[in-house]
């Protein structure tokens, strides 16, 4: 717990010396991207009581629902007048979908985008009935 903790408090410090650097808030994603995620991401934005006219994201995910990416993404341009998205490790799927709404994109040395792989069933699949 404690070496949580004393990475949380990093963490803070980190994205204090991004944003005040960058004059941007920051937001720091690492996960999956689903419901209910986009709701306390949009949540996170609004409960800012001194929000910067920029963002910075930084962003680690598999994926998830491509509806919540581009709600995520909407929303993000909508608050902000400008988006700036640092993809630090894996990003694949909906999290490609979420980064395409960037103004800038920052792909950092491992950086991985992934395919836009949404599934849609065909009619001659073989699950038909």
């Amino acid at each position: 717990m404690a070496d949580e903790e004393d990475f949380a408090v990093k963490l803070d410090r980190l994205a204090k010396v991004v944003g005040d650097e960058r004059q941007a808030d920051v937001l720091i994603y690492s996960g999956d991207i689903e419901p209910p995620q986009d709701d306390k991401v949009l949540n996170l934005c609004l409960e800012r009581k001194q929000r910067r006219s920029d963002l910075f994201l930084l962003i680690c995910t598999m994926g998830g629902d491509p509806d919540a990416a581009y709600r995520i993404a909407r929303y993000l341009k909508r608050q902000y007048s400008r988006v700036v998205v640092m993809v630090y490790g894996f990003c694949k799927s909906a999290g490609t979908l979420l980064v395409l709404g960037a103004d800038e994109l920052v792909l950092g040395e491992r950086a991985e985008l992934g395919p836009l792989d949404i599934q849609l069933r065909k009619e001659d699949e073989l699950s038909e009935a």
